[in-house]
């Protein structure tokens, strides 16, 4: 009985682990118990792409249900822009690519094996996309990603997220990123 309760109580515990720095709610209606965190991915982001992937936790009794979401700015860089629809497969294809030559350019004794970034890649789908809706399931949390892309040597540091809920009801959080070591 005791370790069952024990169980119980480290996996509790355990599902409150988000990845990266907790946003800061800026402005808007207050969702409680909303905990939205992103961390930039390595393995797909290099010069001025940056691959983000954002994390929401619903700790709610209830369904929440996301009606749209867009990137207001971002700190680091004032001209990025969110890359969407074709060009987020333009731009995966032109990935796997790249990572081909590399594989090819790759010394025999050396070879660089790309087989990570290209599963990585493959969960990078348009359904999955921070900018179309989705639902967060009571007391569980849900992965999204979006692409940025800034000018040569610009950083994305931070941005402003706005989030609509199907009720209408809307926020605006600071989301901090952290980059991903892996």
């Amino acid at each position: 009985m005791r370790i069952l309760l024990l169980l119980l109580l480290l996996t509790g515990c355990s599902s409150m682990r988000m990845r990266g720095q907790e946003a800061r709610l800026v402005s808007g209606d207050k969702v409680e118990n909303l905990r939205i965190t992103a961390q930039k991915d390595r393995l797909l982001s290099e010069d001025n792409y940056h691959a983000v992937d954002v994390y929401l936790r619903n700790l709610n009794s209830h369904w929440l249900r996301v009606k749209n979401i867009e990137i207001l700015s971002v700190q680091g860089s004032p001209s990025f822009q969110v890359i969407l629809g074709e060009d987020l497969k333009t731009w995966a294809k032109s990935k796997n690519l790249d990572f081909d030559l590399k594989e090819e350019e790759s010394e025999t004794p050396k070879k660089v094996n790309f087989s990570q970034h290209r599963s990585k890649l493959f969960l990078y789908t348009e359904e999955a996309h921070l900018y179309r809706p989705f639902s967060i399931p009571s007391g569980l949390q849900t992965q999204r990603w979006i692409l940025f892309q800034t000018a040569p040597n610009e950083r994305v540091n931070s941005f402003l997220l706005k989030i609509v809920f199907i009720d209408s009801t809307s926020q605006i959080y600071e989301v901090p990123l952290e980059r991903v070591i892996r």
